[in-house]
């Protein structure tokens, strides 16, 4: 087993196009009209997720002269940077000494020329609060990132204000469907966590047992 991280290049497989595909089919069903633009990671099977999803029939642009939805790629939502351990075969990263250091410091621990939960956390709700949520308005089209998994995750630690060592514990599936809302005012102010790692769409497609996690 190697260590993943970005790993931008790589495609989606077989099994990702029939996700991304039973993803599109899903979301086109329960929100016909999206946000456009969908954003996306510029690693290559982010980009295949997102058109793959978009491809499927049914989808509809908020406005009606557009033909269909945009996607714009930015290199803020990719991976955790597993820096000079990518590609590496995982045993020979992640020592004893290494995981030690980990438990101690999940929130800071970064591999050499890599990121730390910290900086990724740090960039994801950057770009949430200055593109995404902006951009989107009160009862309108649902916005949507095409993102990773532990790019999910420590979105979600932020969102939960969690232990970063429980950020590891939160199950994100490939094309599963994580969903925030954020209110704005009053006491419930803040984000509001509405479901997490859902692959309904999967379980519909008969593809619940092809259904795995790209281990960073």
């Amino acid at each position: 087993m190697q260590v993943g991280g970005q790993s931008n290049s790589s495609p989606l497989t077989d099994i990702g196009y029939q996700q991304a595909a039973a993803l599109g089919r899903y979301l086109s069903q329960v929100h016909p009209t999206l946000h456009s633009p969908v954003y996306c990671s510029t690693a290559v099977r982010a980009h295949d997720t997102a058109q793959v999803m978009l491809d499927q029939p049914g989808w509809q642009g908020p406005d009606p002269s557009r033909k269909r939805i945009q996607i714009v790629s930015t290199p803020v939502l990719l991976e955790l940077s597993q820096g000079d351990w990518e590609g590496k075969p995982r045993d020979q990263c992640y020592t004893p000494d290494v995981l030690s250091q980990i438990a101690a410091d999940p929130w800071h621990f970064a591999a050499p020329g890599g990121e730390s939960q910290q900086q990724l956390e740090e960039r994801m709700v950057a770009f949430v609060n200055s593109t995404l949520l902006p951009a989107l308005q009160y009862d309108g089209p649902p916005g949507v990132m095409v993102t990773h998994g532990l790019a999910i995750k420590c979105f979600l630690r932020h969102v939960l204000d969690s232990a970063p060592g429980m950020t590891w514990k939160i199950e994100t599936a490939n094309t599963s469907i994580t969903e925030v809302a954020w209110v704005a005012a009053g006491p419930a102010a803040g984000w509001h966590l509405k479901r997490v790692n859902d692959i309904a769409h999967l379980a519909l497609a008969g593809l619940t047992g092809a259904v795995g996690e790209v281990r960073n």
